[in-house]
């Protein structure tokens, strides 16, 4: 059981992590909540790697206040991490950690939405989704070269260079802080030796160098379509891409608004790009628990 609890702490999914806790018939002896600090706040990992200050004392605080309520003794240990993390000094700065077929993948992200001015520094459900989508069909990038556009915290591409073996994979945004947060993500993972990091801007008259040499088999893009402003020239650049590289062509999109896919849809229709399209459920089960309630479509694109 702690091991389901260390895979849902460190995923960063405090509502799992709360209910799989409730559920718990423990008597919770001193012991047993040793042992939960050690799987959790006091793991080795979130020593490494720590969770979000604020989560990380709420979380505890509130197994405290469960232990309190049930008129149970709480360990030193628990007192003495909920001390620790009250010490800290908070920042939007978060861990997740997955295990992936027994190996753990650890991304640093920002909690905060918008931060530096960029969304692409937040670790966004469709990067997990499409990263559960790759691991299923890891054929479409062995031995291939893929740029991913909006790349992020760099999640999806991680998993992709770990697990789905690419020749070479080009991580991209159009922002600095969100490269940088790319270059740490790629260091943490110790898989720099087939990525590359490059600046993209959509509406640029040219691709960068780096695009240009890798001749991309397959292009990826995670949550790019969530406003109608950037849909022309997100279109037009896919629509180069392609017909340039006769590359595969992936964009999954967060279902929020009917009407900015539908824009999209009509965009990629203007420009005479046919897709395939499929709708995706989220869902709450390992390695990365994606919210069952979000969904999800993913766009093909092809020539």
């Amino acid at each position: 059981m702690n091991e389901d609890l260390t895979a849902v702490f460190l995923a960063c999914s405090s509502s799992r992590f709360f209910s799989l806790l409730s559920s718990i018939k423990n008597e919770w002896t001193l012991d047993q909540q040793k042992s939960l600090c050690e799987a959790t706040w006091s793991h080795q990992i979130t020593r490494l790697f720590p969770r979000n200050v604020l989560v990380s004392q709420q979380s505890l605080r509130r197994f405290v206040d469960m232990m309190e309520n049930r008129r149970i003794e709480v360990d030193d240990e628990i007192y003495e991490a909920l001390t620790r993390l009250m010490k800290q000094k908070s920042s939007s700065t978060d861990f997740c950690t997955y295990f992936v077929k027994g190996k753990a993948v650890t991304v640093e992200s920002r909690m905060s939405i918008v931060e530096s001015g960029t969304t692409g520094l937040h670790c966004w459900p469709a990067a997990k989704q499409f990263a559960t989508f790759a691991l299923e069909n890891s054929a479409t990038f062995e031995h291939r070269s893929v740029v991913e556009l909006g790349s992020g915290s760099g999640f999806t591409g991680i998993i992709v260079t770990l697990f789905c073996n690419p020749r070479k994979y080009v991580f991209t945004d159009h922002s600095k802080p969100v490269l940088e947060l790319i270059e740490r993500n790629l260091q943490i993972n110790e898989c720099n030796s087939t990525s590359s990091v490059t600046l993209l801007d959509w509406s640029a008259q040219s691709l960068p160098p780096e695009i240009e040499e890798t001749e991309p088999e397959v292009v990826v893009a995670c949550d790019v379509v969530f406003d109608e402003s950037v849909i022309p020239v997100l279109c037009r650049l896919l629509v180069s891409l392609i017909n340039r590289f006769k590359c595969k062509t992936f964009v999954l999109s967060t279902v929020r608004h009917e009407a900015t896919l539908v824009a999209f849809e009509e965009a990629l229709t203007d420009l005479e790009m046919k897709f395939k399209k499929q709708e995706i459920c989220g869902s709450n089960e390992p390695p990365f628990f994606i919210d069952s309630n979000h969904k999800f479509i993913l766009h093909e694109i092809i020539e």
